[in-house]
């Protein structure tokens, strides 16, 4: 199995132990097993399909960046011959980071938004301006991350 793959298994593997850690999470919360995970038309198959479907599509999304990381770690030594290999790999994790970084930054941003219009309707709780301060905390960390590191300079 090459490099590819684990990462893409693992990358999977994460976001089934996240689904674990979320329904347990809820469950526990609302003392209910397997009634929230089950759906009622299908007796579960459309649940399960949806489990597997995300599950190879994390799968999938491991195994992408996987590459790409690989890809463009080797552009960037092309780009910079002169660069010892463990400077070269520093500066270029932390490039590769920064960019991650911003991406996720707009989507931590634009989910205050999305959250604030699907979940509120009425009046707002008290969990809801948790949920919303940990979205808002998540945009300013990830984007602090990305302007520390877009223009560190390593080498």
């Amino acid at each position: 199995m090459n490099k590819h793959t684990k990462r893409g298994l693992i990358s999977m593997m994460c976001w089934i132990l996240f689904l674990a850690a979320l329904y347990g999470s809820y469950s526990y919360r609302h003392r209910a097993l397997l009634t929230g995970l089950l759906d009622k038309e299908t007796g579960g198959v459309i649940s399960f399909v949806f489990f597997i479907g995300w599950a190879l599509i994390w799968f999938s999304i491991g195994k992408y960046y996987s590459y790409d990381y690989t890809t463009k770690k080797e552009e960037f030594h092309i780009q910079h011959p002169s660069l010892d290999a463990k400077i070269a790999t520093k500066a270029f994790k932390y490039e590769y980071t920064s960019k991650i970084a911003k991406i996720l930054s707009k989507l931590f941003f634009i989910s205050v938004f999305a959250y604030t219009a699907i979940n509120i309707h009425d009046d707002i709780t008290q969990e809801n301006c948790i949920y919303i301060g940990i979205l808002m905390a998540m945009s300013v960390l990830t984007y602090w991350y990305y302007k520390v590191n877009s223009n560190a300079t390593v080498i």
